[in-house]
């Protein structure tokens, strides 16, 4: 078994032992997401002609987005979506009515 992350109110446990959970995904503030595109440009097209340079600009980028992107679960079981604040507390929103529980599964279609 896993090392328990968060414990929901309903008594659902997610786990951070995994990845590709469907029940997680990460998102960027508004704020920082024109940095986060300026970023990608350079990488893309002014990381210089070298390998050395192209991997030193992918690794400033996932720098950055590791400091930006923030974590959003969302239970499975009863709905209750969590975000996190600056110091790392969860908060937690219920779900309105009959709101789907995979809120934050890929859009992508299955190609298995």
């Amino acid at each position: 078994m896993g090392s328990v992350e968060l414990a929901c109110l309903c008594g659902f446990t997610f786990l951070n032992s995994t990845d590709n959970r469907s029940y997680i995904a990460h998102w960027i503030a508004d704020q920082d997401l024109d940095q986060f595109w300026e970023l990608i440009d350079n990488a893309i097209e002014k990381s210089g002609p070298t390998a050395r340079e192209k991997e030193a600009a992918c690794m400033n980028l996932r720098r950055h987005l590791l400091s930006a992107r923030q974590t959003i679960w969302q239970c499975p079981e009863c709905g209750l979506v969590y975000l996190f604040d600056a110091e790392g507390k969860p908060h937690g929103f219920p779900p309105e009515g009959d709101s789907p529980r995979n809120l934050l599964k890929s859009q992508k279609p299955n190609t298995n």
